[in-house]
């Protein structure tokens, strides 16, 4: 299941949480969110987050807001996992993958501007990781709730921004609960 929601934190919120993603530390990584060890040499810049980050960047209220309106509503930030902040670069390469099992994944797109024609969606296959199932553009300010679809990011033209900022945070499952 796939939901998305818009426009639930207003823009001088979103340029504060912009400016503090922007200005996090990046490191260069492996990929890691595959068992496959022949993608591992493949590079990507992200910047791992604290629950205090995520406080620190204000966007737990809104986080919370978007978990009482979606099918995860039995969630909240006490089921907090990790968090990590994806910087994308054009001709960036990604592979369809799915998160860790027992997981809830929120997305949420950061850039407070973007235009369709930069490309940068978030791709969601169906099971057989070939066919497309949805494709979410990117749109700044959007929340993606999902389980564990495969998907992938298709990164921004080179007309685009230089970077393409995602947050990902992810909720440890309820064992005893039927929600996702």
């Amino acid at each position: 299941m796939i939901e998305i929601f818009d426009n639930i934190i207003p823009l001088n919120v979103r340029d504060s949480i912009y400016l503090f993603i922007a200005n996090s530390s990046y490191r260069v990584v492996g990929w890691t969110d595959t068992s496959e060890l022949e993608l591992s040499h493949r590079h990507q810049l992200h910047s791992r987050w604290t629950l205090e980050d995520l406080q620190n960047s204000k966007i737990i209220p809104y986080i919370e807001k978007v978990l009482q309106k979606s099918s995860f509503k039995d969630y909240n930030m006490k089921d907090f996992d990790q968090c990590v902040v994806n910087l994308v670069k054009p001709g960036d390469h990604y592979y369809t993958h799915t998160h860790l099992t027992g997981t809830i994944s929120i997305l949420y797109y950061v850039n407070l501007r973007w235009e369709h024609n930069w490309a940068g969606e978030t791709l969601f296959f169906k099971e057989n990781m070939k066919d497309i199932e949805f494709a979410s553009p990117y749109v700044p300010g959007r929340f993606i709730l999902f389980d564990t679809e495969p998907h992938t990011i298709r990164p921004q033209s080179n007309i685009g921004p230089a970077f393409r900022f995602t947050l990902g945070i992810f909720l440890k499952k309820k064992e005893s609960s039927n929600v996702g």
